[in-house]
């Protein structure tokens, strides 16, 4: 069974505005390329094991000449195992390796003719285009065909590799390395190098940075190019002093939460750091004071902490726009604010992400002797309303100044943020156009002023759907002061039944004319599918199926083809944890056979 909130746009699409220009992409027609192609894509695709090692690769030729990562192969000649999407096992061997730009090439020893992509030999492609990324995520498993992952360039290199990537926001991660981005004609235009910590910085090899070396690859050569060398520190960690502080005092509190998840300095931020020993200041009594700058002064004074304002919420920005999912008790702007309200503009800046927020606010000029109003201009529900707040020195908090030192040579920049394209916005403002006004189908499930999680309404009268992990304590029962938000309401939630095995939890609560989601007996939609999901605030979010529907065992991974077998592992579910006791956090162990 599927959920509308989960939607598919074979019926939605249709409804697209024609006001399009004639050559722009439409969702009809991004949908229709995106089922077209993507069988093909995903035939092409290969695992490669090399070494104990798993990776991914593209067959470009139907005699099996494959390109991969020079990451994965590593050396010339060296045996591989490849397997196809159809199942094949074969044997594999490494041809030349650019390590310069992590572009590689291989072969399948066994007589073709194989399914293969072509490839394009000069940069066809530009920022803002729409790319297909497939791969094998963590390695092959077995009835799991290659995910596919769409997305958009926002950073179109040429180069290579390492100096100067294709960047994307199709995303890829450890056991995708080697494998094709394909544009929408089905053609590789780059291979899958490497990823940062940003879901939209995802690097890959340019096709044309194997151009001009493409004879010496296929005479198995390894280029080696200028060695890669880790920058010598221009300073040692000015936060050393802090750091080895918290340590020491986390050492004498062996029980504090955060001593079960934080074992290595280099975990630790200063703003994190400097959090929990405020935490503990708050904690302690007369009896015990605790002082949390009672570190060495050893800062030097470029990187020196200074107050600056604190507003105290959190926002969501993952719809292209800047969503409140979190109020601080107590932060200055927060009697202002609400859950839910979007921000729109800060001082006549146009907001339309978290991070557009933080550099907005970054870039104010503050005196905290004599600080200026800052104006907010926000949406709440159907109404824009125009918030100004006084910030002052009860409101601020330490900011510390990273350094910018030790920063390998191989470090990417990161991509410019891309704005929404036509078409994404498109599909996003048909799908608006569906949903009923004042009528939700999502609903935050609030504690105080923080989100905690969503649910989906079942019924007009208050049946909602939800997950049971977030919203129960350790002994089933619903935790104390959970509240549906909807509209300017905060009503009661009553727990009504809960399954632990798919995590899902039917509540209810006090209310009526919900616009209920509707279920579909479609069970098996096709790969690439565009999907939407409503989120709270009149936005919704979009992706697409990844792979088709398949049953996931009931516990451990899928059979792992890697090792060849179901592998025994100890799987391990962090959480921030909380100390208040009415929601503790639970670390969850599994074992697989």
């Amino acid at each position: 069974m599927r959920h509308t909130a989960l939607f598919s746009l074979f019926a939605a699409l249709l409804l697209a505005s024609s006001a399009q220009a004639a050559d722009a992409l439409t969702p009809t027609a991004l949908q229709q390329k995106l089922l077209e192609i993507t069988p093909r894509l995903v035939a092409s695709t290969v695992s490669i094991q090399v070494g104990g090692g798993s990776g991914s690769g593209v067959i470009v030729t139907p005699d099996g000449l494959i390109l991969t990562a020079a990451h994965v192969t590593s050396e010339p000649g060296a045996k591989l195992r490849i397997l196809l999407a159809d199942g094949r096992d074969l044997e594999g061997t490494a041809l030349g390796v650019d390590h310069t730009t992590d572009a590689g090439i291989a072969r399948i020893d066994s007589p073709g003719p194989f399914p293969y992509q072509p490839y394009v030999k000069d940069a066809t492609y530009a920022v803002g285009d729409w790319v297909i990324a497939t791969g094998h995520p963590g390695g092959p498993h077995a009835y799991r065909p290659s995910p596919v992952r769409l997305g958009q360039i926002n950073r179109a290199g040429t180069e290579g590799g390492f100096k100067d990537p294709i960047t994307t926001t199709a995303i890829v991660i450890s056991g995708d390395s080697g494998g094709p981005l394909f544009d929408l004609e089905g053609r590789v235009i780059g291979i899958n190098s490497n990823i940062s910590g940003d879901w939209n910085t995802n690097n890959h090899v340019p096709l044309p940075s194997f151009i001009p070396v493409w004879d010496r690859l296929m005479n198995n050569e390894k280029i080696e190019g200028e060695k890669f060398k880790r920058a010598e520190p221009s300073v040692d960690d000015p936060y050393k002093p802090q750091r080895d502080f918290f340590y020491e005092e986390l050492a004498k509190r062996p029980n504090d939460p955060v001593a079960n998840l934080l074992k290595h300095p280099k975990l630790l931020d200063p703003h994190h750091i400097q959090e929990h020993l405020n935490r503990w200041a708050r904690e302690s009594t007369e009896e015990e004071p605790f002082d949390p700058m009672a570190y060495p002064t050893a800062i030097p004074f470029d990187t020196e902490p200074v107050l600056r304002p604190y507003l105290g919420v959190r926002l969501d920005s993952s719809n292209g726009n800047a969503v409140i999912t979190e109020i601080e008790e107590g932060s200055r702007i927060g009697d202002l604010l609400d859950l839910g309200d979007v921000i729109l503009a800060t001082n006549g800046i146009s907001i339309n992400s978290a991070s557009d927020f933080a550099r907005a606010l970054n870039d104010l000029e503050f005196n905290s002797e004599k600080p200026d109003l800052i104006e907010f201009i926000i949406r709440r529900g159907t109404e824009e309303l125009i918030v100004r707040v006084l910030p002052s020195a009860t409101h601020q908090r330490l900011y510390f100044r990273q350094p910018l030192s030790a920063l390998a040579d191989r470090m990417m920049s990161r991509a410019p943020a891309l704005s929404l394209s036509d078409t994404l916005q498109n599909i996003r403002n048909t799908f608006l156009t569906q949903l009923p006004k004042n009528s939700p189908s999502v609903i935050p499930l609030v504690k105080g002023r923080q989100q905690i999680v969503l649910a989906t309404a079942l019924t007009e009268n208050g049946i909602l759907l939800t997950k049971t992990s977030e919203i129960t304590k350790a002994d089933g029962t619903l935790i104390d002061g959970i509240t549906a938000k909807i509209g300017d309401e905060k009503l009661a939630v009553e727990l009504l039944k809960s399954d632990s095995l798919t995590d899902l939890s039917l509540v209810k609560v006090d209310t009526s004319g919900l616009s209920p989601a509707q279920w579909t007996p479609r069970d098996n939609l096709p790969t690439a599918t565009i999907v939407v999901t409503p989120r709270p605030s009149e936005s919704v979010t979009v992706g697409i199926t990844t792979q088709p529907m398949r049953s996931a065992p009931k516990s451990g991974f899928d059979h792992l083809l890697t090792l060849g077998k179901t592998p025994p592992f100890l799987g391990v579910t962090l959480a921030t944890f909380s100390t208040n006791p009415d929601h503790p956090t639970v670390c969850l162990l599994y074992t697989s056979p």
